[in-house]
């Protein structure tokens, strides 16, 4: 795991606790910031442009990433990249893949169980 991008801070603590032992991770907040589908609006969201663009993809790394189920599954309305809130994400994906040069790429979203 070369870095993660999880909007919840306690979220990212967890993954911390559970997945970095190393401190070795680099750690990114919002996907539309590094995808730049919106502009940075804290110093430290720039800082982690900064650090988004300089991020080298080693040969073999593939990108997986899991967005909001809700715009895309019978449990929300179904919007999918409709919903202006959470089926941008989606989006913001497509452009960091294009951007860098991941092998391969996993996006994930749950079984419709209903």
């Amino acid at each position: 795991c070369i870095g993660m991008a999880e909007l919840e801070p306690r979220l990212r603590k967890i993954y911390r606790d559970i997945f970095d032992d190393e401190g070795e991770i680099e750690y990114f907040s919002d996907v539309h910031v590094l995808s730049g589908t919106t502009k940075p609006s804290t110093l430290g969201l720039e800082d982690e442009l900064e650090r988004w663009d300089k991020l080298e993809i080693p040969p073999g790394t593939i990108l997986t990433a899991g967005f909001p189920c809700q715009p895309f599954s019978k449990s929300g309305d179904q919007e999918g990249v409709r919903d202006e809130m959470r089926g941008t994400v989606f989006h913001s994906l497509l452009r960091m893949l294009e951007e860098k040069e991941f092998d391969a790429f996993i996006l994930e979203n749950v079984e419709n169980k209903i």
